[in-house]
């Protein structure tokens, strides 16, 4: 199962689950009959897609539009969602000759990243550091996230058959395993079923200095990657780095390496970036029943976190004003000025959580708008009435 979250449509994200990337494909021509810009913002692969976008109505009531899977989320706080659910604490029942002992808290080692073609994508998240790997959330200081701007654009995904089939790297993700079916075949060009075995070619990343050194040279070959003219150069370069940099270990019928490789890679990271792989603590006291945890509790509502949460594109709403004002270029001079009027009536300020001295420089700044305001339409009124006169 894939979950999906869309680039901003207006000030809210949609978030959604498929079976598969060409369903994501679907959904996202479907969006784009209303909103034809949309795309693709990230998206990884859950083991319970249905209860990760039960979590959102359960957490984000308040931030939802209507019963739709819309949000009005900045983009962190949806990926930092679906980051600490998928790391969450997860609980089951113990039994002893069919009677119940306790019940135990684990973790299924799950990952932000993609099987795709037999090798599995990781999230640059894990392997560069956190938020400043992921473009949409880059440039990240201290608390702070880099947003979705109409003048600095993000690059999401598109999902052409380039990026489903083709592409070795997707944007985000660097695949760290390789796993490649073998087997005999008789006279009669039939396979040997006891012949079949799976190689899988995975990276070391089992200690701190290997993992570094991986890191190393995975920019290394990126930087070489990116310089190549050709498709097939690029193929003929990864599968160089592949054989010369990744551990092999073969796997018969009865093996699976997905399993396999999954435990290995978890437990490394573990080792390595542990602080990664922090996600929604099992509180007994506030649990919803054996199979939800605090992903789903409810985000208690207040004006700060509805503010903090929220899109604030500023970017986004200047654009909205130009569009409004070259829309009532078309009206009548009286129209317009009654809409300039509308628009720089400066709102009164909020006085409660404000700190004192920008509570004055505020309070400043409001008493100079509004005079100089007045002054300028009684200017634009006085040349407005010259204009009737000189169009009698």
């Amino acid at each position: 199962m894939y979950f999906y979250c869309t680039t901003l449509v207006g000030d809210y994200h949609k978030v959604g689950i498929s079976s598969s990337l060409i369903g994501v494909k679907k959904r996202l021509t479907t969006y784009r009959s209303i909103a034809p810009s949309t795309k693709i913002l990230f998206f990884t692969q859950v083991d319970n897609g249905e209860d990760l976008e039960r979590s959102f109505k359960n957490k984000f009531g308040d931030q939802r539009i209507g019963r739709s899977e819309c949000y009005n989320l900045r983009s962190d706080i949806i990926f930092s969602h679906v980051l600490k659910y998928i790391h969450r604490d997860q609980i089951h029942n113990i039994y002893k000759k069919d009677k119940f002992i306790k019940k135990e808290i684990f973790k299924t080692k799950e990952l932000f990243g993609i099987w795709r073609r037999d090798s599995y994508n990781l999230s640059n998240y894990y392997l560069d550091g956190g938020y400043s790997a992921l473009d949409f959330l880059g440039n990240k200081e201290s608390k702070y996230f880099k947003y979705e701007h109409l003048d600095d654009p993000i690059q999401p995904y598109e999902l052409t058959e380039n990026e489903i089939y083709r592409w070795d790297i997707l944007k985000g993700f660097f695949p760290v395993s390789r796993i490649v079916e073998e087997n005999k075949r008789n006279k009669n060009n039939q396979i040997i079923e006891k012949s079949r075995k799976s190689i899988l070619f995975f990276c070391d990343l089992s200690t701190k200095k290997k993992f570094s050194e991986f890191i190393k040279k995975k920019r290394e070959f990126l930087n070489q990657y990116y310089n190549k003219k050709t498709y097939v150069e690029q193929v003929d370069l990864f599968d160089g780095f592949i054989k010369q940099y990744y551990k092999k270990k073969i796997f018969t019928k009865d093996n699976n390496p997905h399993s396999f490789f999954h435990e290995y890679l978890y437990d490394c990271l573990k080792t390595n970036v542990p602080h990664l792989l922090k996600g929604y603590k099992h509180n007994f006291e506030n649990t919803y029943g054996n199979k939800f945890s605090n992903a789903h509790k409810r985000l208690p509502y207040s004006r700060k976190i509805k503010n903090l949460f929220k899109n604030t594109n500023f970017r986004k709403k200047n654009f909205g004003l130009k569009a409004a004002l070259s829309k009532n270029s078309y009206y009548s001079m009286d129209d317009i000025i009654l809409f300039l009027k509308e628009m720089t009536d400066f709102p009164t300020i909020d006085y409660f959580n404000v700190n004192k001295n920008k509570l004055e420089i505020l309070q400043k700044i409001r008493r100079i708008h509004n005079k100089h305001s007045r002054d300028a339409f009684v200017i634009i009124e006085k040349n407005l009435e010259d204009l009737k006169k000189n169009e009698e």
